[in-house]
């Protein structure tokens, strides 16, 4: 009795096992994915294995596209899977087919490649060549159980006289945000590479990854760089991003086809609005007090050059005075390309001059004095790519431009040789201003001659004119004055300005900007003699700051900066 029960428990036992069974094994799944065909006949083949459970993938076939005269001349596995790859039906090498012994096998949900070289590939011209067969075992030698196919059979793609292009290309943004095609829009239309197979013409039959990456110069790290699989020939990609400021492009590339460049772009630090301060987490990286060496702090001014409505601008501002005695503020100007700014810095510390200068004998005139330091600045480049540094100009004045007043109705032609102004303030006077020029209660304009920049009517560029002159006297009228100015116009004076149309209503700016002087030999090409220079120093000079441990005196030497141009500037060291 006690048998026949045991036996009745082995039964009912082997029964259950043989009902889960099903519900116990794992599916045995793979697919197949292959980079096209290069003009080198270079193929990548990645055989992924899909299955659950411990369905290891210990073997495996691939065959080329039957009739396209495709033949497979080399192969060999991909690390870190090892394997011995050999001719499947044929003796040697080359041969339609390839058999894969894996030393470990593909563990489940784990890819692994080939490296393929093909003959014939160099008769297609981009173009699709055909489906691939393929068979994946649990067993060496193709042996054990099959593994079923998931998907559609692989298509590879002859890649010889493909060119990969942008359809769309990245344009300027903000650190660690999304790059697009619209610049300074993060919610714009992503940039786009396409694979083409003739000038113009997309290749849509293309399914491979773009991938792009950083191609410099700027060092930050690119992420939303793919791969991303192409869909009908074009790869998107949504989320591109930048974590450094600097200038950049981007390389698109993908397996077997030449690389390709971006066109360049910039990404910025931060954005300002007119009247801004600039972060001091740029002007300032070394987090030092504003009596020290490497200090340096500055602001946007309250109107633009041009007297145009102020939006916000992408900026940069790079302080590496402890390094080498420079800054450099950059910004966005396809956003506006009118900001002016003010900036201040504190150089290195600099020794007083030597009791003699080389021979012993000598006694040197300014021992215990100093040679100052002339600052440089660069608004241009040399051609390269490097700033062409040129010596710095005092300003016209220590200030922003701001509005004197506006034209009044009408526009003014560009043949007028008077210029009347409406709106001008009031002089406030002390205790304001108490050194006001003119005198408290008289019209805010400076003495004649004076520049004034107004706007161009085309919305293009400005015009530079010089009052020398006032036309009868100043005309009262609500707290503001109306006054009239004889103008010259084009003259180097003026910075060779062109004359043009302005309309009615238009800002007359002042401009702290002076020319550069008929010098060639000191302001060389690229920079052009008697045009207005778009960098100026407002303030310069020293504190006496420490004895240093050599026994010299050490000095501080600052300087004030205004910027309308994009500008370096730095100093010489001792």
């Amino acid at each position: 009795m006690n048998g026949l029960r045991n036996l009745i428990h082995v039964v009912f036992a082997f029964l259950l096992m043989t009902f889960a069974l099903p519900g116990m094994t794992a599916t045995k799944q793979f697919n197949v994915t292959l980079q096209g065909i290069g003009a080198n006949g270079s193929v990548t083949a990645t055989f992924n294995n899909l299955s659950s459970g411990n369905s290891v993938i210990k073997s495996e076939t691939l065959t080329v596209p039957p009739g396209s005269g495709y033949l497979i001349t080399a192969a060999s596995t991909v690390s870190p899977f090892v394997g011995v790859v050999t001719p499947y039906n044929c003796a040697t090498f080359p041969c339609a087919s390839i058999q894969v012994n894996y030393a470990d096998g593909i563990p489940p949900t784990t890819p692994a490649s080939l490296q393929l070289t093909v003959s014939g590939a160099s008769s297609a011209s981009c173009s699709a060549s055909g489906t691939w067969l393929t068979a994946a075992y649990t067993g060496n030698n193709v042996g054990g159980s099959p593994f079923n196919y998931t998907g559609a059979l692989p298509v590879t793609y002859s890649l010889s006289g493909c060119t990969l292009g942008f359809l769309t290309q990245p344009t300027n943004s903000q650190v660690n945000t999304t790059i697009t095609s619209v610049a300074q829009d993060p919610t714009g239309a992503p940039v786009k590479v396409a694979l083409f197979s003739a000038p113009n013409t997309v290749a849509t039959f293309f399914t491979g990854s773009i991938t792009l990456t950083n191609a410099g110069p700027g060092t930050g790290t690119l992420t939303g760089g793919g791969p991303i699989n192409a869909v009908s020939g074009v790869a998107i990609f949504p989320a591109l991003k930048l974590d450094a400021a600097g200038n950049y492009a981007l390389t698109a590339g993908s397996s077997g086809i030449t690389p390709v460049n971006s066109s360049p772009f910039t990404i910025y630090s931060g954005i300002l609005q007119c009247g801004d301060d600039l972060a001091s987490n740029f002007t300032n990286p070394y987090n030092v007090a504003p009596d020290q060496p490497g200090y340096s702090t500055g602001y946007r001014g309250v109107y633009n050059k041009d007297g145009s409505t102020c939006i916000k601008v992408p900026y940069t501002f790079t302080n590496t005075i402890l390094t080498n005695d420079q800054v450099h503020l950059s910004w966005d100007t396809s956003v506006q390309a009118n900001p002016a700014f003010l900036y201040s810095l504190n150089w290195r510390l600099r020794n007083v001059e030597p009791a003699t200068t080389g021979n012993p004998a000598v006694v040197n005139p300014l021992a215990g004095w100093t040679t100052a330091p002339r600052p440089q600045v660069a608004w241009l480049n040399d051609g390269s790519g490097n700033p062409a540094f040129v010596p710095g100009l005092a300003c016209v004045s220590g200030k922003l431009p701001a509005p004197y007043g506006t034209l009044p109705a009408g526009d003014l032609a560009a043949n007028a040789t008077q210029v009347t102004i409406t709106g001008i303030a009031a002089n406030p006077g002390p205790p304001a201003n108490p050194y006001a020029v003119p005198v408290p209660g008289a019209p805010s304009v400076p003495d004649v001659p004076f520049p004034i920049v107004i706007a161009n009517k085309t919305g293009v560029g400005v015009e530079r004119m010089t009052a020398i002159s006032m036309v009868g006297s100043p005309v009262a009228s609500g707290g503001t004055f109306t006054i009239t100015y004889n103008v010259t116009r084009g003259t180097p004076t003026e910075g060779m300005s062109q004359p043009a149309v302005h309309a009615g209503g238009a800002r007359v700016m002042s401009t702290p900007l002076p020319i550069i002087p008929n010098d060639p030999t000191t302001f060389p090409a690229p920079y052009t003699p008697q045009t207005q220079a778009n960098m100026c120093i407002a303030q310069h000079g020293f504190d006496s700051f420490a004895l240093g441990p050599d026994g010299k005196v050490r000095l501080l030497y600052f300087t004030t900066v205004i910027d309308i141009g994009d500008g370096f500037v730095r100093v010489g060291q001792q």
